[in-house]
């Protein structure tokens, strides 16, 4: 029998990851964009010194990563609210 929280919360964790996950991609474009135009403009891919360098770009480099993290963290989350006897079982071992 399911707790009525227990199915909010993974209500609210599934879509807290499907929000992140759009965020992600949202950054993800933008990144590949940047480096497309600074290959064709250089003819050759940036390095990590000029995407860190590249002023308003360093700011979604870090949005990506945080929101990569999140990503991570929420999968996790969601799936051990959809499978609670796997870790059980992990755990008496």
């Amino acid at each position: 029998m399911f707790n009525l929280t227990c199915v909010n919360l993974r209500e609210e964790l599934e879509k807290a990851l499907k929000q992140v996950r759009e965020d992600k991609r949202k950054f993800r474009s933008i990144l590949r964009r940047f480096e497309t135009d600074f290959q064709e403009a250089k003819g050759r891919p940036p390095l990590k010194e000029e995407k860190y360098a590249a002023g308003d770009i360093e700011g979604v480099y870090g949005r990506y990563k945080h929101a990569r993290s999140i990503v991570r963290l929420l999968e996790v989350l969601v799936n051990k609210k959809k499978y609670p006897q796997l870790l059980q079982d992990q755990s008496e071992d």
